[in-house]
């Protein structure tokens, strides 16, 4: 990957105990990164074989290595873009994989383009078979539009104006990210190729987690009161 000088995409992977997936997740990183981009891991205070996989994966390539002490993913992506250099930012869950080409293209219709964000689809990819029927869709794909950071590439200039991730939200923080951008007017647009393999598993953070603590509520409440604010400020 290049000096910090001339980034053309910056990738932030939050992990936590990520021992089981990570390795795969960082690999699919390598299959779509160039010269011209830049790793940054943030290892949000595991306690299992992360810190042995990353020391590995440093021994080959170039990343640039970050610690905390479980602040959670939000505060954890913020640390990453922190020091980002890159003009685009793009993110990958330690369990998560891209497919290939999926940077290259995102970058490239960004360069074309004056979108704020490229989204592509989801597809899961589902290691519990009880939890298959959840994640099947009408045409018989496992695969949707669905607002997943992993799925999508920004500007740098899109957290610049509209700020980071809410680090007081332990789950949602994503899904309120897109709500500001949405509730400003940002042009995400959506293209039709796999833009992230989703894996389901027993242990996926929001696994058993009732809606009503997954902050849900919180974050659409928030995006009323934004486009009721603004609605008023127009009369």
């Amino acid at each position: 990957m290049t000096g910090r000088a001339s980034v053309r995409a910056s990738i932030i992977v939050p992990v936590r105990n990520g021992q089981r997936f990570l390795a795969q997740a960082l690999s699919s990183i390598v299959g779509n990164a160039s010269a011209a981009d830049e790793l940054i891991v943030i290892d949000d205070g595991s306690t299992d074989g992360t810190a042995a996989i990353l020391d590995a994966f440093q021994q080959d390539h170039a990343c640039l290595r970050l610690g905390s002490d479980g602040v959670g993913p939000a505060g954890a992506r913020n640390l990453g873009l922190e020091v980002a250099a890159g003009r685009f930012i793009a993110f990958l869950d330690h369990d998560d994989q891209w497919p290939a080409g999926r940077l290259d293209a995102h970058c490239g219709a960004l360069e074309r383009n004056g979108a704020a964000a490229i989204m592509g689809k989801t597809r899961y990819v589902v290691e519990d078979e009880a939890q298959s029927s959840r994640f099947r869709f009408p045409d018989g794909q496992q695969a949707g539009h669905l607002h997943h950071l992993g799925a999508s590439t920004f500007r740098r200039e899109v957290f610049q104006q509209h700020g980071r991730f809410d680090p007081d939200l332990r789950f949602s923080e994503d899904q309120d990210f897109f709500l500001r951008l949405a509730d400003a007017g940002c042009d995400i647009r959506r293209v039709p190729e796999i833009g992230l393999l989703y894996r389901v598993h027993e242990t996926n953070m929001t696994r058993g987690v009732p809606t009503r603590d997954l902050g849900l509520f919180q974050v659409l409440h928030a995006s009323i009161q934004r486009r009721r604010a603004a609605g008023a400020s127009t009369i």
